[in-house]
């Protein structure tokens, strides 16, 4: 493993009202970090020093050290503990990020807004609300680094119910293009508990979808359900959920896929005594019948770890 470089502050206030406020971070500039000049990374937080303000933050990379700009508030004030946010780069060669968090400014309505980085600074366009009711736990996928993502939430404004939509961004205007929002899952939604990623799919012509969440539905069961998402309608394909950790847990797992050539990805989570668990899944099926099988069930720490890790 490589050594670890010094620990530089980015913000000197306290950032975050409670445990259950979020710290979210992309990169931008690069694939990664591999074969470009100095990559950035991008932080939002609930700036508790300023009012918990959304702030964000640019960081530039140099070899095993970081150096931060200023922090830029935008959005209203994050009045509701754990409401969520999130962030992930336009594409990984541009310069652009869009952010997707709860408006308390705005009656808590969905609402993205997209950053452009120039140098350790940051400036926003006019932001858009993308769901016109009050929304929990917004979180934000990229779909094969083409312009197009996939939101997922909790649509207060509908019973709870856990909801993902189809968004597009013109490249050249930076101006959001949102599809319909389509419910999956069970009618009492998945609450704030849930993360989302991209997964490649056993179709050239289709791209996958992974949601994890805790299905409030059905014991508070950990569930994953894969989509299928149609580009030009502007849709997603669900299959069956199923799940991969059967205990009733307040707690939440995370997702991420496995390489940009894979049809798995690894889910990870703390179970109810309080250790981290994992499990790596295949994504199978057909896009108009996704799903998901998991392998055996794996520990990586036998320490207690925080719900958020």
């Amino acid at each position: 493993a490589g050594a670890a470089g010094p620990a530089v502050v980015f913000e000197s206030a306290a950032s975050g009202t409670s445990t259950n406020s979020r710290i979210s971070i992309c990169t931008v500039g690069s694939d990664g970090f591999a074969g470009s000049n100095d990559p950035h990374i991008v932080m939002v937080y609930e700036d508790a020093g300023n009012s918990n303000r959304l702030t964000t933050v640019v960081g530039t990379v140099a070899d095993m050290k970081m150096s931060f700009g200023t922090p830029v508030p935008f959005g209203g004030v994050q009045t509701a503990a754990g409401a969520g946010l999130d962030i992930f780069p336009s594409s990984y060669t541009n310069m652009a990020v869009i952010i997707v968090y709860r408006d308390s400014s705005n009656s808590n309505y969905g609402t993205a807004i997209v950053g452009t980085v120039s140098g350790d600074t940051m400036t926003f366009q006019s932001p858009q609300v993308f769901e016109s009711a009050a929304i929990m736990q917004p979180r934000i996928t990229s779909l094969q680094n083409s312009g197009r993502f996939v939101f997922a939430y909790t649509d207060d404004g509908n019973f709870g119910k856990a909801t993902a939509m189809v968004v597009s961004m013109n490249t050249t205007t930076k101006i959001l293009t949102f599809g319909s929002p389509i419910v999956y899952g069970p009618a009492s939604g998945h609450g704030a508990r849930m993360d989302i990623t991209y997964s490649n799919y056993p179709s050239p012509a289709s791209v996958g979808i992974v949601i994890v969440y805790t299905d409030l539905g059905n014991s508070n069961y950990f569930t994953a359900i894969v989509g299928s998402v149609d580009f030009p309608n502007m849709s997603i394909t669900f299959g069956s959920p199923t799940v991969f950790y059967a205990t009733n847990t307040q707690h939440k797992a995370h997702v991420m896929y496995e390489n940009n050539n894979s049809m798995k990805i690894v889910v990870a989570w703390k179970n109810s005594s309080n250790v981290g668990r994992a499990r790596v899944a295949t994504i199978s099926g057909s896009p108009s019948a996704p799903a998901i099988s998991f392998g055996t069930e794996a520990g990586f720490t036998s320490n207690n770890i925080d719900d958020d890790f």
